[in-house]
This record gives structure tokens, sequence and C-alpha cells, in this order.
């Protein structure tokens, strides 16, 4: 009977994940070094927060330097600074953007909303780690060099295209010149990919049937909780693989997690070839049939 439901469930998975394609990556983090700006009318220095994260979710866009993220008009600005090394080139060290995703990704551009004193080249660095970033060169705007002082209308998007092929779950950018030599301004910073796209931001968390360890995914570990208690009698709940409430393990929760297979927080992920799913379920199930003859 075990093996009979476990082929229902790999035809069940053939045909749920047929059509199943890679998910869009979300940023769930975007910072800037604490204290890198002089202006007292920025959201980071008004609300004294540098950086934010997501969990708790959604992403906080509403807070400090989250707003550097928010598609709503700026009140204030989010970047704003006087600290320069030499004329037109700020500090490097304080002019930076870190943004974080939840798998990796290619970043290609930067959208810059613009003060009228604004940034007219930036560098761009990617990564897994904060620790082994790598620079994908740097790039000026449309305007070029030739870029000048009120050269840029107010809040005007301004795209710096990186051409870039390296992905990475890290995203900095570092501005490098600025339109006038000792001070410069924006008020948001939105990561895009190479079809001019901006990246979605990190949604509210939900725990769909099938996520036995409620890691708000479904995927092979869920699959592996369920086999080591399908069939196994009463007394289950949900971290056993009990996803419908009647206290047993049986091939209703194989349906409902088969269902939800690949649920990623509404993000997705890459879903295994039908028949390797076929395979894991198998393996599953045999794993736990080995187990219940030694003991």
């Amino acid at each position: 009977m075990k093996l009979l439901s476990l082929g229902l469930f790999a035809a069940m998975v053939v045909l749920w994940t047929a059509g199943t394609a890679f998910g869009q990556a979300v940023i769930v983090g975007v910072s800037i070094p604490e204290d890198s700006t002089d202006y007292q009318g920025t959201h980071a220095s008004i609300d004294d927060v540098w950086s934010v994260t997501a969990p708790p979710f959604p992403l906080d866009i509403n807070t400090g330097i989250g707003f550097i993220l928010n598609p709503a008009p700026a009140t204030f600005f989010s970047l704003h600074d006087n600290a320069f090394k030499d004329s037109y080139k700020p500090d490097p060290t304080r002019a930076v953007v870190t943004y974080e995703f939840d798998q990796p990704v290619i970043v290609d551009q930067i959208e810059l909303l613009q003060h009228v004193n604004g940034v007219s080249r930036i560098e761009g660095f990617v990564g897994d780690s904060l620790d082994a970033l790598i620079s994908i060169g740097w790039v000026f705007g449309p305007y070029g060099p030739a870029a000048a002082p009120d050269m840029f209308q107010e809040r005007e998007p301004y795209v710096f295209d990186f051409d870039n092929l390296q992905q990475g779950t890290f995203f900095r950018f570092v501005i490098l010149q600025t339109l006038a030599p000792n001070g410069y301004a924006a008020y948001q910073a939105f990561p895009r990919s190479a079809g001019r796209v901006r990246f979605a931001l990190a949604p509210e968390l939900v725990i769909q049937p099938g996520d036995a360890n409620s890691d708000y995914k479904v995927n092979v570990f869920d699959l592996a909780i369920l086999g080591n208690n399908y069939n196994q009698g009463g007394g289950k709940d949900w971290g056993d693989g009990d996803f419908d409430g009647d206290l047993d393990v049986d091939v209703y929760d194989l349906a409902l997690l088969a269902n939800h297979y690949g649920y990623d927080n509404g993000a997705g992920e890459p879903i295994p070839e039908p028949g390797m799913l076929c395979l894991m379920a198998m393996g599953v199930v045999c794993l736990r049939q080995r187990l219940r003859r030694s003991r």
C-alpha cells in the first residue's frame, strides 16, 4: 500500500511540477555605513536606522535607509554627504550602498533618483558574502563624464548600466564621482535586472501545507520528514507531516505536499526534474522500510 501511495505521489509530482520555472529573487536587506551621512535631513539620520533586513517580513521600506527602496515620492534624501577625499570624489568608505537578495541574482543596473547635484559615476561589486565581493567595474550614467552641477532635474531617474554577467546574493555600489565638487545627494536607488525591471522586495511570509519544518519552503527536506512518518499510526502533528490535522501521515498529506512542492515564500525556487523527484520520493520510502526492518 505504501509503494502504491508513493507511486500516486510520484505521478502527482510529475503533473504539478512539469511547468514550474525558476522563481524571481527578492531583496531581503539594504544598508549603508553607520553615520555615513553628515546631513540631519536624511531618512537614516532621522530614524538612526542604517540597515534594514528581512526577517521580520515584509522588508521595512518606511524606516531609515529602507526608504531608499520605497517607490513613493521621497520627502527626504536617502543619501547625502560632504565628506570628500578630493574634489568630485566622495569618501569611498562612506558613499556605499549594499543590497542582499534571498538567492544568487544578476544585478545589471542601478536606477538612482537624483538630486540636482547628484552622482555621475559608480562602481559595482558582487558576491555571495560581504567578505568576498569582487568588482564588476565602474560606469558613468547616460550623460557620461560631461555631467555637471545642476544638470539633473530633482528626482530625475538616472540609470547606471553595468552589462553585468556575475551573480551573487550581495550587490554593492560605491559612489566614485559626483556633479558638485564637495557634496552629493540622492533620493532612491533601485537595483534592476538586464530587462530594466526593479527587483521585488521580500513579501510577508506564509507557511504553506507541506512545509513540515516551517522554514517557509516546501522541498525535499519536508518530503524526508513526511516519508519518515508515513503510515506510522496516529498522534502525528504538522512537524511530522500531518498537514490535514487528522493526526495521521498518509496519502492525503502527500497530496498536500505535492500540491505546494517548490514553494519558497512566493518567490519560487528551482524545481528538480520530475524524474528526479520520483526517485527521491521512492528513496524516502525505501529508507523508511529499511529502518523498520532493522528494529
